[in-house]
């Protein structure tokens, strides 16, 4: 796979560990969607439990109508993967068009948008549910 940096128009990395594994990017998780489930690292691949990440998977995904699961991701298996997407709690999810040219579903219809709405509802129920955090 050729490798992109920021002069050939890349706004993030994919990082990899000693075992040749995706991890995450720079400064967030990174999930996949397969057949409709999202998949990200597992712990045991050396991540930071980002806590966007966190949420979706014990329970923010499966309100979407998603499941989620860890599953150990190599950079060969990028190519099968529908949908991509990056996630923290300064981006919440945010959908990635392209890896090393290879390109991935973006749009409204797609699963990274419903698990994207379903972020911000429970965001926002969660505030409607914390009225003391207004005042922050």
């Amino acid at each position: 796979m050729p490798k992109r940096g920021a002069r050939e128009g890349a706004d993030e990395v994919v990082m990899l560990n000693f075992s040749g594994e995706l991890t995450e990017c720079a400064v967030s998780n990174i999930g996949f969607i397969k057949d409709g489930a999202f998949i990200t690292p597992p712990m045991s691949a050396g991540i930071l439990g980002g806590i966007t990440r966190k949420l979706l998977l014990d329970g923010i995904a499966a309100s979407a109508g998603v499941a989620g699961s860890e599953r150990t991701i190599l950079p060969g298996d990028i190519d099968s993967m529908q949908e991509c997407f990056v996630m923290s709690t300064t981006k919440d999810v945010v959908p990635v068009g392209e890896i090393d040219g290879v390109a991935f579903t973006v749009g409204p219809h797609t699963v990274s948008a419903r698990l994207k709405a379903a972020f911000a509802e429970a965001a926002r129920r969660y505030a409607l549910e914390h009225p003391e955090l207004a005042a922050w």
